[in-house]
């Protein structure tokens, strides 16, 4: 357990916000009746390519991801800054306001002496026109025993990309 907490510290920092981006990017797919309308006249769509920055409660440091959302309720995280994560989850929600869960993985890290860990997201989206937000909370998991090891939660905020 003591091992944990260690590992905790250097995840937080080395992963940090990836996992609470994730979950940003999660909540902005919401609804089908979003999928259809086009996101260039400003409507709430949340389907295509989002540009997020994330942030730990406690920490100073923020990640910058980027959130992929499909029609049908599938999403997609990457972390680009700094390059970690990538996470896969579900949407589901209606109107401005959405839910997601988002899993992934963060492998051992033997320099830092960090173990591996299997991490969910979740949380609450809001979406206003062009942008969203969403408080998340992270828990991390024994890969091997599916044990809760801690949580963690933050804050992101979200803004189309328009190619």
């Amino acid at each position: 357990m003591e091992s944990a907490q260690i590992g905790r510290r250097s995840v937080l920092r080395k992963a940090g916000v990836a996992l609470g981006g994730a979950a940003l990017a999660t909540a902005a797919v919401a609804s089908p009746a979003f999928a259809g309308t086009d996101s260039r006249d400003d409507s709430p769509t949340l389907t295509g390519g989002w540009l997020s920055d994330r942030q730990d409660v406690g920490s100073d440091f923020k990640n910058r991801g980027v959130f992929v959302f499909a029609a049908g309720g599938a999403m997609h995280y990457q972390d680009i800054f700094p390059v970690n994560i990538v996470l896969h989850g579900a949407w589901v929600g209606s109107d401005r306001r959405f839910r997601y869960e988002m899993w992934g993985g963060i492998p051992e890290d033997p320099a830092s002496g960090a173990p591996a860990f299997t991490v969910r997201v979740s949380g609450p989206v809001t979406v206003s026109r062009r942008s969203f937000t969403n408080p998340y909370i992270v828990a991390f998991f024994d890969p091997v025993s599916g044990s809760e090891l801690f949580r963690l939660d933050g804050v992101a905020k979200a803004t189309r990309i328009d190619p």
